[in-house]
């Protein structure tokens, strides 16, 4: 069977996408086609850090998006995700009011809107609000702070760990950390960052994906919470994660409590191609 496949960029995260209207592929057939999907290198020589199926339009909801991990995960959010698939829907018509964008992800409901080039997806207020912890991983002690906005999160000031942000073995450190005993079962997305005049850079090895990404949605907005509750960084936050792509993080307070917060950047189409699935995938 050959379907078609279109890839997208959030910010640098990568994405594979299927308008899964026109083929209604099962979740236990999303899972697989991750696995081989995202595992083709398709963005040269980087591989798609996710799989996306767009949904039919509901009276709720514009679009519904289901979201798989390389490694056929699925249930966690994704930050450039939602913001990469609204882009994709409105190329398919789907969205009426582009200042008015609903959608359902993840088991949740979100809310998107367009200014310019930039998609802002405004999303719940935090699980658990970043707090400072200790983590052993590999016989070092990393100081970091936890944090679950959708998907949990560990960041990392590489300067408080004497680790030099530009030249270190992020894979490696990340991997470790990330299966430390400390945040099983489920696992942590490890965000490393360095501060420059008020500007946060980031670099995030993403479980699931099991390297480093060019950009996490979710991890800009731990990032963000981080960086203003401990190291005094006001909100909006500009973040460059390792895409170069700048991504802004404001937050939206309701009698001091916080609502939602905003995860504003670039979505595009970068290509699509037809690709022909094995026949295994499909029973």
């Amino acid at each position: 069977m050959k379907i078609e496949v279109f890839y997208m960029s959030g910010a640098g995260n990568l994405f594979s996408v299927i308008d899964n209207r026109n083929y209604n592929f099962t979740k236990k057939q999303g899972s697989e086609l991750a696995k081989s999907l995202c595992n083709i290198n398709q963005f040269n020589d980087f591989k798609s850090e996710g799989l996306m199926f767009l949904e039919n339009k509901t009276h709720t909801y514009d679009f519904v998006c289901q979201f798989f991990n390389p490694d056929g995960s699925s249930g966690m959010m994704c930050g450039n995700g939602g913001r990469a698939i609204s882009r994709f829907a409105d190329m398919n018509g789907l969205i009426k009011d582009k200042n008015n964008v609903t959608f359902f992800m993840s088991g949740d409901t979100y809310k998107a809107k367009f200014i310019d080039n930039d998609i802002l997806l405004y999303m719940p207020s935090p699980i658990t609000l970043p707090n400072e912890r200790y983590v052993s991983a590999d016989n070092v002690n990393y100081h970091g702070y936890y944090s679950n906005t959708g998907t949990h999160h560990f960041v990392i000031n590489t300067k408080d760990n004497n680790i030099d942000f530009e030249n270190f073995n992020i894979d490696k450190i990340g991997s470790s950390i990330r299966f430390s005993q400390e945040f099983k079962p489920h696992g942590t997305n490890v965000n490393f960052i360095q501060i420059k005049n008020n500007i946060v850079n980031l670099r995030t090895f993403e479980k699931g994906v099991e390297l480093e990404t060019g950009a996490c949605g979710t991890g800009a907005v731990a990032t963000a919470l981080t960086v203003n509750k401990f190291y005094n960084i006001e909100f909006p936050v500009t973040i460059i994660p390792s895409s170069g792509e700048r991504l802004i993080i404001d937050i939206v307070l309701d009698k001091n409590e916080i609502k939602n917060m905003i995860l504003q950047g670039p979505a595009k189409l970068l290509y699509s191609n037809f690709i022909n699935l094995p026949d295994d995938i499909l029973i």
